[in-house]
């Protein structure tokens, strides 16, 4: 086949690949998730199906339901986890890791309406909770309203400008707004501050193709391809441009 039609046959691929399997808008912090983890004694698993533990003492009786439920939705007994976070909130109103937390389990089961009204009621009690603004944000980016998810990642990278799926997430709505050149950059900040960010390289790997730069697309590629050799479908279209 041609150069064109090898092109357009590896594009579709590598939208195909992206959207079966980095459809989830990342919820929280990565190192974070690998590190809280490894507190519980739990493997780390991919972040966004990861939940917080909040950095405080959890001696209180409304911590202690928290923490189990948090136990509940890390085993997928998801309506467990929010009747723990119910009974957590109903012993302290005020008690934001709940409503995060809850938000986030509602945001896994698709309730998005309940799991921005949870995230906003976290955001309203800790306002400097820069994981809320990028799991609100991320919500906001599912059902279509950019505009909305962008203020909240922008403030998530005023509290931490470190924050690397505040980055990945505004450089997918960027690339959905074809704003390719903002897009490449959040996604490059990412791939700077975590080089093993496969996410975001394949990410990147889009805008370059959007914006034209087909080079820089399949050295994303490549890059993408030394973390995850076996990676399907792009492994069968990069080999012309597999050395440089």
């Amino acid at each position: 086949m041609d150069l064109w039609d090898w092109w357009s046959r590896f594009r579709c691929a590598l939208q195909q690949y992206e959207s079966e399997n980095l459809a989830e808008w990342r919820y929280r912090g990565r190192r974070r998730a690998k590190r809280e983890l490894s507190i519980l004694g739990v493997p780390a698993r991919r972040p966004e199906s990861a939940l917080a533990l909040p950095e405080m003492e959890m001696s209180t009786p409304a911590a202690k339901r928290h923490n189990l439920g948090l136990v509940y939705a890390r085993t997928g007994k998801l309506k467990q986890a929010i009747a723990e976070f119910n009974t957590a909130l109903r012993i302290d109103p005020g008690f934001a890791p709940a409503y995060y937390q809850r938000g986030v389990v509602y945001a896994q089961a698709g309730d998005d309406n309940h799991a921005i009204d949870d995230f906003t009621s976290a955001i309203a009690l800790d306002p400097a909770n820069a994981d809320a603004h990028v799991s609100r944000g991320a919500v906001h980016a599912r059902t279509g309203r950019l505009i909305e998810a962008l203020v909240d990642f922008n403030k998530a990278l005023s509290l931490s400008p470190d924050n690397i799926d505040a980055y990945i997430n505004r450089g997918r709505v960027y690339l959905a707004m074809n704003e390719h050149e903002h897009a490449i950059n959040d996604l490059g900040q990412a791939i700077r501050s975590d080089p093993h960010e496969i996410e975001a390289y394949l990410s990147r790997a889009r805008a370059y193709l959007a914006a034209g730069q087909l080079q820089h697309s399949f050295d994303d590629i490549r890059q993408a391809l030394n973390w995850v050799p076996t990676m399907p479908p792009c492994t069968c279209f990069v080999g012309p441009f597999a050395s440089n």
